[in-house]
């Protein structure tokens, strides 16, 4: 007896390379999404140490006034007088980080081929009063061993921003500090 091929273990066969094919599509798919991710959270890491080194450099520099005499309406040396800082038009827009006038480029080092970051300060207000009986100033919860000096303390808000190297992934920054002057 004698019985004829029928070329079951061929189609077989054939279905199983065609799921293992398609699974390892699938499978190289989830790979490159998963390196692009990666990447991806890397340039953001870089953008955001960009920032807060140039957060670190604008409030240094806010250590070494002595007045505030620089800050003026048009932001010229991304200093800003009281409400006059571009918060709320356009601050995340990159006109306002593109003019070389309204902000100051930092220069406290970072990774290597990442831009530098930029900041810019705005005078907040102009006379932060000394600590009442009951323990607060009404600004930024300043301790007594900051406000019994007997100077007057101006308080500041510093943005910072910082671009990754592919310049697709921006952070900014904000932070609110306090100089007794």
């Amino acid at each position: 007896m004698q019985t004829t091929q029928r070329g079951a273990v061929l189609i077989i066969s054939l279905i199983i390379m065609l799921v293992m094919t398609a699974a390892a599509l699938s499978s190289s798919r989830g790979i490159l999404l998963q390196e692009k991710m990666t990447g991806s959270v890397r340039e953001s890491y870089l953008a955001f140490q960009a920032a807060e080194a140039a957060l670190a450099d604008a409030e240094e520099y806010l250590d070494t006034i002595v007045t505030t005499g620089d800050f003026n309406d048009n932001g010229t040396g991304g200093l800003y007088n009281t409400g006059m800082a571009p918060y709320k038009t356009a601050m995340f827009g990159h006109a306002n980080w593109s003019s070389a006038t309204q902000h100051v480029v930092a220069t406290t080092a970072t990774s290597t081929n990442v831009p530098a970051g930029k900041y810019m300060i705005e005078l907040v207000n102009k006379n932060i009063s000394d600590k009442t009986e009951s323990g607060s100033s009404g600004f930024l919860n300043m301790q007594q061993e900051y406000t019994s000096q007997g100077a007057e303390v101006k308080g500041f808000r510093v943005t910072a921003r910082g671009e990754s190297r592919d310049g697709r992934s921006v952070r900014i920054i904000q932070s609110y500090y306090g100089v007794r002057l």
